[in-house]
């Protein structure tokens, strides 16, 4: 823990009814009503805790005095302060304050000398988003480790692995959350379509241009070159589909799967060139496929693009998976502690391979400076 130093400002105040020069501590609160002039001397104004008269500071001076309270809270309360400890608080300054000068919530934690997670390992880093859903029953988004100093900030993450990767090592991914039938969020949902198709391409081969990287504007390759999107709706009186996060010009086909209220039955798949659905698209961004022939677009018309057969037996080897599996939160936190203890054991496993690959060469080298032939030392050291 960061020592605390507390902070000392001199002011005045009414004392036994007389107007004296005291010290007081980052909050004002008097700490000493008798100072001597040499412990008055160094000591700076008080100034409050207020923006307005903060904002005049200079800005080191600034941040310093800012800080000064993140550091109080740390030693007063023995945990790193959130931003929400700021937000309505009228003992601390405004959270938003912090955000105007030092950038981040986290910035001015790290500043504070209060970041407990810089120097993490990968495993270390790794279990955080474990303890997350064992907390909370879902994995963290981003946004739920941005401003959040239990856990370490998104950026981390992003420079050591990336961030759906490093959800993915773990086995709390969106894919491996929808492989287990566990689809509550609207990006689980829709990939669940996605998977559906990539698996129907399996043994002939597609290009994913979804997964990891969510925000593409179309979601794969077929295996005959065509871009494709996928997209997935359950039934409301119709099956709506909505189409406002992608850039037509770039896709050839749609893979559209209508499911029932609660995805647990597919009931129809069709695949469908976007060049037969750009009237409706320009008109509002959707394709909304009815039950009767009231709608443009219904089960009728829409019979030459059915390919429901091809997806069913996907769908159905998947509900069967599901069942077969333990979707406990124990069992997946158990089976995430595992993932991170097999990268341990390969970073283990390769930093031996790394250090005899070094062993090997400084012995070849030593060698070289031999008279021998070095031609022929390549040979019978077997660096060839």
């Amino acid at each position: 823990m960061t020592e605390y130093i507390q902070s000392k400002f001199k002011t005045t105040r009414i004392v036994d009814g007389k107007l004296r020069k005291v010290i007081v501590d980052i909050f004002g609160g008097i700490i000493n009503k008798n100072p001597t002039k040499d412990e008055l001397k160094e000591l700076k104004p008080y100034i409050g805790n207020f923006w307005n008269y903060v904002k005049n500071l200079p800005a080191k001076e600034k941040k310093e005095y800012l800080l000064g309270f993140i550091r109080y809270f740390h030693f007063k309360e023995k945990r790193v302060p959130t931003c929400y400890d700021f937000t309505n608080n009228l003992k601390y300054p405004s959270f938003n304050i912090y955000i105007n000068v030092f950038g981040s919530w986290n910035d001015a934690i790290r500043e504070a000398g209060l970041n407990l997670f810089r120097n993490c390992t990968d495993e270390e880093l790794l279990d955080y988003p474990i303890k997350f859903y064992e907390e909370n029953g879902k994995p963290p988004t981003e946004r739920d480790f941005n401003n959040n100093p239990k856990y370490p900030n998104s950026g981390l993450y992003l420079r050591r692995f990336g961030w759906q990767k490093a959800l993915k090592i773990i086995g709390l991914g969106v894919d491996s959350m929808v492989r287990r039938g566990i689809i509550d969020t609207n990006q689980q949902k829709g990939r669940l379509g996605e998977l559906f198709v990539i698996d129907h391409f399996e043994e002939i081969g597609a290009i994913d241009k979804a997964g990891e990287n969510c925000k593409n504007s179309y979601d794969g390759i077929c295996p005959k070159g065509y871009n494709y999107d996928v997209k997935t709706s359950k039934y409301h009186g119709l099956w709506d589909f909505h189409l406002t996060n992608i850039n037509i010009d770039e896709i050839e086909w749609f893979y559209l799967l209508a499911f029932n209220s609660d995805y647990t039955e597919l009931l129809y798949a069709w695949r469908a060139p976007a060049i037969d659905f750009i009237e409706d698209i320009e008109k509002g961004r959707r394709l909304q496929i009815g039950i009767n022939s009231d709608w443009k677009r219904n089960l009728e018309n829409m019979k030459e693009y059915l390919i429901t057969e091809r997806i069913k037996p996907i769908f159905e080897r998947w509900l069967t998976n599901i069942k077969n599996q333990d979707n406990s939160k124990e069992s997946i936190v158990k089976n995430a502690r595992e993932k991170i203890f097999k990268v341990h054991m390969i970073k283990d496993n390769m930093t031996d391979i790394l250090r005899r690959r070094y062993e090997l060469m400084m012995g070849f080298i030593e060698t070289l400076s031999s008279e021998d032939d070095p031609a022929k030392l390549c040979i019978s050291n077997n660096w060839y």
